[in-house]
């Protein structure tokens, strides 16, 4: 899912796990990797484990400490490779990679980064899920806030290498987390895009999303960063001569909406929730729980109005309200 929470486009994806010569690539991404070149017995003994083979995994879907499968570029100029909107699938990206004696794929961006992620991971047998946060916060200095500048005529001022992206998307791996202790199994975040470094590799997670929604910041990997992206404050500053003369804080905005495809339908499942504890019961992230079964009628969903059937086979509408 692409677009803001007021107007989300769906995106169709190939994942291609069970298409003919995608095992035998995905396990010479294992094989390419830097842990494997270092210590080949080390590394196959550390396969057993999920939260190991993620993190190879993730470091090897980009190409910035490897012989990664995508190079990123944000640029707009694609003329060097294709452009991240046009591809429709993992198994042709893969190929690519195969063919070229495991040379970056150019172009990537972040749904692209998730979903090659998301077949290299089925593949290898980790169930895993492809999830965007909308209003997703880059927090370079890691003080959990996103700081955005101005004069006090309204012009921006580039002092702070903080962003915020209309939407990011990243994956969910399921997985027991025996090295965390109790109460951290299940969903895992994972992103491969390659935004920050993590123990010197640009990767991120696993990271629980139960202790995201804890903000126990203190469990590996990378839940700091992860917290920020779906949490942190947006602090409004203007500034009169380099001193600060007002400041606003806006707690809501980033991660607004978290969402996944639902299993077996083509409708988007509300995941907020399990991110984060709703600061009203009526917020956007609430108002639509696939956890049970759903009855024919309509859903309201933020701003959406979701026509649903009893069967769930009937078509959908969304509808801006």
């Amino acid at each position: 899912y692409m677009g803001t929470p007021q107007n989300m486009v769906s995106r169709s994806w190939v994942f291609g796990q069970f298409e003919e010569g995608i095992l035998e690539i995905c396990l010479n991404l294992l094989q390419l990797s830097p842990q494997h070149m270092r210590n080949q017995q080390k590394d196959y003994l550390n396969r057993w484990d999920p939260v190991y083979v993620s993190r190879v995994v993730c470091a090897m879907i980009n190409c910035k400490d490897d012989r990664g499968v995508l190079k990123g570029n944000w640029s707009g100029d694609y003329s060097t490779g294709m452009n991240p909107s046009q591809w429709t699938g993992s198994a042709d990206i893969l190929r690519r990679w195969a063919r070229s004696q495991f040379k970056p794929v150019c172009h990537g961006q972040c749904w692209v980064y998730a979903a090659v992620m998301c077949t290299v991971m089925r593949v290898l047998g980790i169930p895993t899920r492809v999830v965007t946060n909308f209003n997703s916060a880059h927090d370079t200095n890691a003080n959990l806030i996103i700081e955005e500048f101005y004069s006090e005529k309204g012009e921006k001022l580039q002092l702070t290498q903080d962003s915020i992206w209309n939407f990011h998307v990243w994956v969910e791996c399921w997985m027991a987390r025996p090295d965390l202790g109790y109460g951290f199994d299940g969903w895992q975040v994972l992103d491969p895009t390659p935004q920050e470094r993590s123990e010197g590799v640009f990767c991120c997670g696993p990271c629980p999303v139960k202790a995201i929604k804890k903000k126990r910041l203190d469990m590996m990997y990378d839940t700091p960063f992860v917290f920020a992206e779906v949490n942190a404050d947006i602090h409004t500053i203007i500034l009169n001569n380099n001193c600060e003369v007002n400041r606003a804080v806006d707690a809501s905005r980033i991660g607004s909406l978290i969402c996944t495809k639902g299993v077996g339908v083509e409708l988007p499942e509300n995941i907020t929730s399990t991110y984060k504890v709703p600061k009203d019961p009526m917020t956007r992230y609430s108002a639509l729980n696939r956890s049970g079964p759903r009855e024919e009628g309509i859903a309201h969903w933020g701003n959406f109005v979701v026509a649903v059937s009893s069967d769930l086979k009937s078509k959908t509408l969304l509808q801006n309200l």
